[in-house]
């Protein structure tokens, strides 16, 4: 599938974020450039070596290597509290993990911020102050940690979650920042990788290509 680059200042996002336009335009070039380092479909999935998570975002101090989930397929979706258009899909995320988590690993790995209220690695947005979700951006595993037992309980997130150490270890491997959708075989090739989010999370397409390696599961 070709994507497509992010146009620049195609809306008025740097007022929001509080920017200069030519600030942004250089945020989209950045990001275009970096979306080119993707893994491709048919290579193999990078491996990572990151901390689960428990069922309400505590630490477990239990480390997870991608690569022993060899001999099933996976599906991964990455993002953050303070991303708008991945909170938007929370409820879907959920849908599709109760459908085909007995076919697959399904996990969710929780990332640096997008929209972190002191503009360190992303910028303000107005529209989070605006609903309450205005945080920094974490320092630690702790603090990381904390942002996602609040996206957690506060959209009752189901699916199982890991999380991303503050050197953005699973991020930087599969260019995830602000967010993005994987599928791996069960030999661990990418099978399928969406755009970047806003424009090209698309968690329709992302089921699509679950059920592709789910042929027991049904989409009702």
């Amino acid at each position: 599938m070709t994507r497509q680059n992010f146009p620049l200042s195609s809306e008025r996002h740097w007022e929001m974020w509080h920017i200069s336009k030519d600030e942004y335009d250089r945020y989209i070039e950045a990001k275009n450039n970096r979306d080119k380092l993707v893994p491709k479909n048919g290579t193999i999935a990078p491996d990572f070596n990151i901390e689960k998570l428990d069922q309400a975002g505590r630490r477990t101090g239990e480390m997870f290597h991608l690569s022993t989930t060899r001999g099933k397929p996976v599906a991964m979706v990455f993002g953050s509290y303070t991303w708008t258009p991945f909170r938007n899909q929370a409820g879907r995320l959920n849908d599709i993990y109760e459908r085909y988590k007995n076919d697959i690993h399904i996990f969710c790995i929780y990332i640096k911020e997008a929209h972190p209220n002191d503009n360190v690695g992303g910028y303000r947005s107005d529209h989070n102050v605006d609903v309450g979700i205005a945080f920094n951006q974490p320092k630690t595993g702790d603090e990381r940690a904390t942002l996602a037992q609040h996206f957690i309980s506060q959209l009752k997130f189901r699916m199982p979650m890991l999380l991303d150490d503050v050197n953005d270890q699973a991020e930087e491997k599969y260019i995830a920042w602000p967010d993005r959708l994987f599928v791996l075989s069960k030999t661990g090739l990418v099978t399928y990788h969406s755009g970047l989010g806003p424009e090209e999370f698309n968690v329709d397409e992302w089921e699509l290509a679950i059920k592709a390696l789910s042929p027991h599961s049904e989409i009702g």
